[in-house]
């Protein structure tokens, strides 16, 4: 069973988050990839990105936890998180709205450059405009986890 819904928070950042369906149980794969469509929709983000971002970040394992103490599906950081409060990253559903809302912000600082911005979401926007300007080199660790992405038909 599912509930129509849509998120009803206090957070500017948060509005215009398009109306999606809340699973009313533990969200399948079909209810995610709903939600990120909708959502990347309304954020005005390609929701193969974000398709490619899980895949590389988490394989899809919903409770992955990084070395760096990210969690989810879309690998959040609890700082990112914290600016997307009331929203819970451990929640599968909230991870997924929380990654692309920051994605969002990682393509808008970079001029909607998308390997800029997925280097951005791997490393912190400031180091990625940084680079973008000759500054300071990426980390290898972002230039692997870059190699790891299928740009191809983004």
């Amino acid at each position: 069973m599912l509930l129509i819904g849509a998120l009803n928070v206090n957070a500017p950042e948060l509005s215009g988050v398009a109306p999606f369906l809340i699973p009313l149980r533990t969200p399948s794969i079909a209810d995610l990839r709903r939600i990120i469509y909708y959502t990347s929709l309304s954020c005005e983000v390609n929701p193969l990105i974000i398709h490619e971002i899980i895949r590389v970040e988490s394989s899809w394992v919903r409770n992955t936890i990084g070395e760096s103490g990210e969690v989810g599906l879309m690998q959040v950081l609890p700082a990112t998180a914290s600016k997307f409060y009331p929203l819970d990253p451990h929640d599968s559903i909230h991870n997924i709205i929380i990654g692309i809302m920051h994605f969002k912000t990682c393509l808008t600082q970079l001029s909607g450059n998308v390997r800029h911005a997925v280097a951005a979401y791997n490393c912190g926007i400031s180091r990625a405009k940084q680079y973008v300007r000759g500054k300071r080199a990426l980390p290898w660790k972002t230039v692997r986890h870059l190699r790891k992405f299928n740009f191809k038909n983004l």
